[in-house]
């Protein structure tokens, strides 16, 4: 005897483990009193996101029941009554994706940066063990404890939702939608499933980002030829095309918008042309002045992988220098870039 009870003790040990559970219904499967119910997640829409919100973690709070509601008591002298069973739990990407994304447009064929990684978590608050990472269309690793019809003792289920802010800040600007599908499994035998379909939005906005700029060191002009400079940079832009417009401003620019250099002591200055392009091989560019120039930049990563897409051209002539009291001469210029 025992052995038995030591038999017996094991099969207790294990109820929740998925054998034991497809072992409650002998093989022959579900009996037609299981009751199970994912409940029905809503749709999320988690507004317009811009660069500094950080990682977005919504949580939905459901009522995951499992059970059957004409097992019978172990004991023979005691009435009916129904039994909680486990249950486990997913959720699948409907896009039939390797993984969760939610895509721009809701076009399920954009990659890149067209579409954003998801990860979903669940945890059952009855049995608080933690969240657990789901993976795509696979429940999780292990059977909770599910409730009646109802869930009189509250909703058992958080699904956790989880958005990390790297991958927002390389999304396209632009609303993104994903089609899931939760889904229950339990019952006496294990078998029984229960799924409820269900949307998340997100709504990225415009942003640009220049990178990548330096001082412009014209050098030291002793005499002879004009001098040329130039400064190379990045401007990214999540728009569909890259695009933005470009204002450069100085404060020793005058009335006309026209450039100066001077000297620390502000005592005597030496004019100089500016020009913007957004082509880096090219040899001239848009002349610079009180209007915003537009251009086309990189719309795939912040930073443009290193490479940069934009410049401006310094030029000085000969004849201003020559007039010139020997000094070093200096200017600063701010660059205001903002996604069209």
């Amino acid at each position: 005897m025992r052995s038995l009870k030591a038999i017996l003790m094991i099969s207790i040990l294990v109820l929740y483990s998925q054998a034991s559970i497809a072992a409650k219904g002998g093989g022959s499967g579900p009996s037609p009193s299981d009751y199970v119910d994912v409940g029905a997640p809503g749709s999320q829409s988690l507004g317009t996101w811009a660069i500094g919100d950080g990682d977005q973690s919504p949580v939905q709070s459901l009522c995951t029941a499992s059970a059957n509601y004409s097992q019978k008591n172990p004991n023979p002298a005691w009435s009916p009554a129904p039994v909680q069973e486990p249950y486990s739990f997913k959720v699948t990407d409907l896009s039939a994706a390797a993984g969760y994304y939610l895509y721009l447009n809701g076009d399920t064929t954009q990659t890149g940066n067209g579409r954003i990684p998801v990860e979903f978590d669940h945890q059952d608050t009855l049995q608080p063990v933690g969240y657990e990472t789901l993976s795509n269309d696979v429940y999780d690793s292990h059977y909770h404890l599910g409730q009646f019809s109802g869930c009189s003792n509250g909703n058992n289920s958080d699904l956790r939702m989880r958005l990390i802010s790297t991958n927002l800040a390389q999304a396209k600007a632009g609303t993104y939608t994903g089609t899931f599908r939760a889904g229950a499994i339990g019952g006496s035998s294990g078998t029984v499933v229960s799924t409820a379909d269900f949307t998340a939005t997100i709504t990225i906005a415009n942003a640009v980002q220049v990178s990548g700029l330096s001082n412009i060191n014209i050098g030291t002009w002793a005499g002879g030829a004009d001098k040329i400079a130039e400064g190379s940079f990045c401007v990214y832009s999540n728009t569909a095309g890259a695009t933005y417009s470009i204002s450069i401003s100085s404060p020793n620019q005058d009335a006309s918008s026209n450039f100066f250099l001077v000297n620390p002591g502000a005592t005597a200055s030496i004019p100089y042309g500016l020009q913007f392009t957004d082509n880096v091989s090219a040899s001239t560019g848009t002349t610079v002045g009180a209007t915003p120039i537009s251009g086309a930049g990189n719309n795939s990563v912040p930073g443009c992988g290193g490479i940069a897409n934009a410049k401006l051209i310094v030029s000085i002539l000969a004849t201003d220098m020559q007039t010139a009291p020997t000094d070093s001469y200096s200017d600063t210029i701010t660059l205001v870039v903002v996604p069209q």
